[in-house]
């Protein structure tokens, strides 16, 4: 993927933000907690066999469609394929997002409001607030 097509995707990521419903991201995070819930074991190699489940297929199904786009002949096959590569990207960034749900947590930080900034941190991160250390976790996400 050239620069080119990485700096669209980012400007069009801060452009748009995320969808309000049906993320597909949302979904990847609702199975693979569906999955855990289901084979949740100290097995490593149980483990080995959810991360193989749950990326391999849209990995392999993203890199098909690329190359098959890539593949229509003339100029199509550079519009589409680059086309594809940008919304992909879009949705794995989430850069936007990430900064409007961080910019409460740091007003409230600057505050001195702790309580309000510990709220916000549970938005975004998927552990217990109430003993959260609030600057890395929001760095983290």
């Amino acid at each position: 993927m050239t620069a080119l097509l990485m700096a669209a995707a980012v400007a069009l990521d801060w452009l748009l933000g995320e969808p309000r419903r049906r993320h597909p991201l949302v979904g990847f995070g609702w199975l693979a907690a569906w999955l855990e819930r289901r084979i949740h074991a100290p097995d490593r190699w149980r483990g080995v066999f959810a991360v193989a489940v749950l990326l391999l297929p849209p990995v392999w199904l993203t890199a098909e469609l690329g190359n098959t786009l890539a593949a229509l002949p003339g100029l199509w096959g550079t519009v589409f394929s680059s086309a594809f590569s940008i919304w992909a990207l879009v949705f794995a960034l989430g850069h936007k997002s990430l900064h409007d749900h961080v910019r409460p947590i740091a007003a409230a930080l600057h505050r001195g409001d702790e309580a309000a900034a510990r709220a916000a941190a549970a938005q975004i991160v998927s552990r217990d607030a109430e003993t959260l250390d609030i600057v890395p976790a929001a760095c983290e996400s």
